[in-house]
């Protein structure tokens, strides 16, 4: 009888989880900025080796170039139990990046727009990430509330690496727009 108990409560959680995470918004916002001593320069060319900084950060098992020599770069990353495909759609080196990422598994999309400002020496960087989580998988209301319960995770984890990458010590400030 108290398994049944059990039983019936974990289904009425997972139930609720599922029902609320998808009647919670398919779009979000979140906005990265930092202040590094690094060149605008170095930073552009930290940002376009997607080979060692990925936007998946360590998750991912593989980086191919996806896109011909005369093309905006793109780069498929496998992750294992998806993959992402990210496509260079505007390029203004180094002021301005817009890349646009698309899951394989989750029909989930983002929109990133890098701004690089000279700061003295060094850099000032904004990273812009709208994102966009549509119906489809089981996997949909989990992200949704992911996405709510972290707001800029990725994002704060990928400001994180691009420090790293460049031997700096910068803190990254996310903020959480929608």
């Amino acid at each position: 009888m108290i398994v049944w108990i059990i039983f019936i409560i974990l289904f009425v959680l997972f139930g609720a989880v599922f029902v609320v995470g998808f009647l919670l918004p398919k779009t979000y916002t979140n906005q990265g900025n930092l202040v590094l001593a690094s060149s605008p320069d170095d930073v552009w060319n930290a940002i376009m080796d997607m080979e060692k900084l990925p936007v998946s950060g360590s998750d991912q098992h593989h980086v191919q170039l996806i896109s011909e020599a005369d093309d905006p770069p793109a780069w498929l990353i496998d992750m294992g139990s998806t993959q992402l495909t990210i496509q260079t759609i505007e390029s203004e080196e180094p002021h301005k990046l817009v890349r646009v990422l698309a899951d394989g598994v989750v029909p989930m999309t983002a929109h990133y727009e890098y701004h690089l400002s000279p700061m003295g020496s060094g850099t000032d960087l904004t990273i812009q990430e709208e994102g966009f989580i549509d119906n489809g998988t089981w996997h949909v209301p989990i992200f949704r509330i992911m996405v709510r319960m972290m707001p800029g995770a990725g994002l704060k984890l990928y400001c994180q690496q691009l420090v790293d990458y460049l031997g700096e010590t910068a803190v990254p400030i996310i903020n959480k727009k929608s």
